[in-house]
């Protein structure tokens, strides 16, 4: 396979396609050596590897690019979405959406989970050599958190020729990414408290608290902006999921002055929360008002439906599906493309202005 031949002008010939037999008869070489030099292979002289360059260049040779991973091993239209686990919110709904997506233009995409970097790094490291052992054509990372050894192992197969996408988080490396903003999600959630009065808000999040998160540094640069003060008993942390929100319900209660608001990061946490803090006598938005994130259908049904923040989930699937595909075919070749999406505030029954008595017993 290759491209159309220039004429001396340099404009495309319409009946000729230049292929490696003629650049191999303008070398005078055989055209497993042409093939090998074009695909890098370092079984070929540099010199050589240099001439052949050349003389492509020269003809308007344009290697294809699925045909440059074959020779190279890879395992054409196998895609491999991997991630740390499935959830039972958004993170699994996205990478439902990119399997969809993916399937749609033709290719072969499978789910691989990988230890969290809680479990060890030996054990993400040894995941992800076995991942790329296996030659996927591509690789679709959700790794919120990855040590620099398992990150190596994706750099290698992206040597190799792989390609990869990041999605949701950005990874520190080069490749095309698909980016949701906490940062600015954290901000919409917290300005719609702000503008309903309130001034003692709180955050709460889920393991451990990282204060240079980007959900975190949204969250303390708003209050900032705003002239409010965040004490430290403010930033909880619980659990994922609905025994999270029961875990962030008490540590709530617990407190001597407590918050009149709240953003929890995820709408399972906030429905637990709810549900806990009603158990233990307390109602929202009546008592504290609460925004969460990722608009999951939990948060359109649940008996007071959630105030959040949307993850575009849809569309970051079709920005990945189609940034991948762009690769892959060979439509686009330069530098590596970040792309940011931004959610929208969705106002439901959860929040309200603050009391006038105040957030405390």
């Amino acid at each position: 396979m290759g491209s159309r031949s220039t004429s001396k002008g340099g404009a495309p010939s319409p009946s000729r396609t230049v292929r490696l037999t003629d650049i191999a008869q303008s070398l005078g070489i055989a055209v497993s050596t042409v093939s090998m030099a074009i695909a890098g292979d370092s079984r070929i002289a540099e010199s050589t590897r240099a001439a052949v360059k050349l003389k492509a260049d020269e003809l308007g040779f344009r290697p294809n690019p699925t045909a440059q991973r074959l020779l190279k091993g890879f395992n054409a239209g196998e895609i491999a979405l991997v991630m740390h686990d499935l959830d039972q919110g958004i993170l699994t709904q996205t990478a439902g959406e990119i399997r969809n997506e993916l399937a749609k233009r033709g290719f072969r995409p499978t789910i691989h989970i990988t230890p969290a970097l809680a479990d060890g790094i030996q054990g993400q490291t040894d995941a992800l050599r076995t991942l790329r052992h296996e030659r996927p054509e591509a690789i679709i990372s959700f790794l919120a958190r990855i040590h620099d050894e398992p990150l190596d192992e994706i750099r290698r197969y992206r040597q190799e020729g792989g390609t990869v996408i990041s999605y949701f988080n950005p990874l520190p490396m080069d490749c095309d990414q698909v980016i949701f903003d906490e940062e600015h999600s954290t901000r919409l959630a917290v300005e719609h408290l702000i503008g309903l009065g309130h001034r003692r808000i709180g955050f709460c999040t889920h393991g451990e608290l990282d204060l240079d998160s980007y959900r975190c540094r949204g969250f303390l640069a708003a209050m900032a902006d705003a002239g409010l003060p965040v004490p430290r008993e403010y930033l909880i942390s619980g659990g994922r999921y609905e025994e999270g929100g029961c875990e962030i319900a008490h540590r709530f209660i617990a407190l001597e002055h407590r918050p009149t608001a709240l953003h929890i990061v995820n709408d399972a946490q906030v429905s637990g929360f709810i549900a806990e803090l009603y158990r233990l006598g307390f109602r929202v938005p009546q008592y504290v008002s609460v925004v969460g994130t990722d608009d999951i259908a939990a948060a359109r049904s649940n008996w007071v439906p959630i105030t959040t923040v949307s993850v575009p989930s849809r569309e970051i699937a079709e920005h990945v599906a189609t940034l991948l595909a762009s690769r892959i075919r060979g439509d686009y070749v330069g530098e590596p493309r970040t792309e940011r999406l931004r959610g929208e505030l969705i106002v439901r029954a959860t929040t309200a202005p603050p009391r006038q008595s105040g957030g405390d017993n």
